[in-house]
């Protein structure tokens, strides 16, 4: 689960090369936002048990499914463009 984090918040790195030249746009707002939510899931399916842990575990996978689709339509959307567009 922490690989999958990992790779999703390294996606994040890659995915916005330039955040700190300009201001972050809505999308990069909105997967900062979601990756902290997926990360606080993540933290509570840890300290519960039971129910309690596979309710938080499949919100947490929810969320991160959410994150992974929108750096998917984002990449495509660059790559339309082209290279120096």
């Amino acid at each position: 689960m922490k690989k999958l984090l990992t790779a999703v918040l390294m996606g994040l790195a890659l995915a916005t090369p330039l955040a700190g030249f300009a201001a972050p746009d809505e999308a990069q707002k909105q997967l900062v936002q979601h990756a902290q939510e997926a990360k606080q899931k993540l933290a509570a399916a840890q300290a519960a048990s039971g129910a309690d842990r596979q309710k938080l575990m499949q919100e947490h996978m929810k969320l991160m499914d959410q994150m992974m689709g929108q750096m998917m339509d984002e990449h495509h959307m660059m790559m339309m463009r082209g290279p120096g567009k």
